[in-house]
């Protein structure tokens, strides 16, 4: 039977001591903050160049590659 990726990893953490779990716990928890925090900021930022430029992007680059 084939085990999951999740289901290796809690496998291997068994072997862990409680204070090497807790640094797992730790740095896994960082892992999400980090993915949460890039994931508001692009948010964030997402649309404000909008009407910057008079032609729609995809037309600027379909423009820009027929010049080459």
């Amino acid at each position: 039977m084939n085990m999951t990726k999740i289901e290796l990893i809690l496998k291997e953490t068994d072997s862990l001591h409680s204070d090497e779990l807790l640094i797992l716990i730790q740095k896994l928890l960082n892992r999400i903050k980090k993915s949460e925090s890039t994931l508001k900021l692009i948010q964030e930022h997402k649309g404000i160049g909008k009407g910057l430029w008079k032609n729609d992007a995809q037309n600027y680059v379909n423009e820009s590659r027929s010049d080459v």
